[in-house]
């Protein structure tokens, strides 16, 4: 039986700090080091891997990622059945200055 396959987008991060360690890196590690049933991949939107592994997730996590690329995957996932979790965990309408993302979200508030 081929591992239950888990993807999650992450926005561009430094990894092993902040959000990416305790959204993405401790849970994603936890389960596939819990069984060889699962199989876990973290990237960011830019892989070249995305749509591939999109169409073939069993379950796709997308975080704090907002790209329209992705609204045709998603609905194909919708149409086979397949559950997409788009996680949104900051307040975009009072991102900080100091905040990456703040230059992005500026004109949202």
């Amino acid at each position: 039986m081929p591992p239950f396959l888990v993807v999650q987008i992450d926005p561009p991060t430094r990894e092993f700090c902040g959000d990416h360690y305790y959204r993405t890196y401790v849970p994603l590690s936890a389960l596939a080091n819990a069984s060889d049933l699962f199989l876990t991949i973290s990237l960011t939107s830019e892989n070249r891997l995305r749509d591939q592994l999109l169409r073939t997730a069993h379950i796709a996590i997308i975080n704090l990622v907002a790209d329209v690329d992705l609204i045709p995957l998603v609905r194909y996932r919708k149409r086979l059945g397949l559950p997409t979790i788009y996680e949104w965990n900051d307040d975009i309408c009072s991102v900080p200055y100091w905040n990456p993302l703040y230059g992005f979200f500026l004109g949202s508030g």
